[in-house]
C-alpha cells in the first residue's frame, strides 16, 4: 500500500513543483510588456500635449520664434503620433485618448497667458517637457524590449533633441 501511495504522488509533486515555478517565472515575462505598453501611454500623452500647447502658442504667443517653434512642434509631433497609433494598434496597446490630469493642468495655466508672459512660460515648459521626453525615449530605445516601439523611440530621439536645442534657445530669448 505504501508504494501505491509514492507512486501517484510523485506526479502531483512533480506538477506542484512545474507549477511554481510557472507561476515564479510568467509575471516576468509580462512586466517587459508592460514597460513598452507603460512607454507607448507616456509617449501619447507626452506627444499629445506638444501638439495642444503648440496650437496654444500660435494662438497666445507673441514672438514670431515661438509661433514658427509650435509650427515645428505640431508637424513633428503629429507625425510621430500617428506612427505610435499605428504600433499601438498593431499591439493591442490602449492610448489615452485625453491628457493626464498634470498635463492637463499645465495646459490650462498656459491658457491664462498670453504675449511675453505666454512666450516665456511656454518656452520654459517645452525646455522641461522634451529634457523628460528625451529620458523616456532614451530608456525605450536602450531597455525597451519591442523592436518596434524602441525603434520608434531610436528614431525619434534626433528631432527631440533639435527640440530641446530650439527650445532652450526659446526660453533664452524669452528671458531677455
Amino acid at each position: 500500500m505504501k508504494t501505491y501511495k509514492k507512486t501517484w504522488m510523485l506526479p502531483i509533486l512533480s506538477l506542484l513543483l512545474c507549477g511554481s515555478a510557472y507561476a515564479f517565472t510568467a509575471p516576468a515575462a509580462d512586466t517587459s510588456g508592460k514597460k513598452d505598453a507603460g512607454f507607448a501611454k507616456k509617449a501619447a500623452a507626452g506627444g499629445m500635449f506638444e501638439v495642444e500647447a503648440a496650437e496654444l502658442a500660435k494662438e497666445n504667443g507673441e514672438s514670431q520664434a515661438v509661433k514658427d517653434f509650435a509650427e515645428m512642434m505640431i508637424k513633428d509631433h503629429t507625425s510621430v503620433n500617428e506612427k505610435l497609433k499605428g504600433i499601438a494598434a498593431d499591439k493591442n496597446i490602449e492610448l489615452p485618448a485625453s491628457l493626464p490630469e498634470d498635463k492637463a493642468s499645465k495646459l490650462e495655466t498656459l491658457s491664462t497667458l498670453s504675449g511675453a508672459a505666454f512666450d516665456k512660460a511656454y518656452a520654459e515648459e517645452m525646455v522641461s517637457s522634451h529634457e523628460k521626453t528625451i529620458a523616456l525615449f532614451e530608456e525605450e530605445a536602450e531597455s525597451g524590449e519591442d523592436p518596434d516601439l524602441s525603434g520608434l523611440a531610436e528614431e525619434s530621439l534626433p528631432t527631440l533633441r533639435h527640440h530641446l536645442a530650439e527650445a532652450e534657445a526659446l526660453k533664452g530669448e524669452a528671458g531677455e
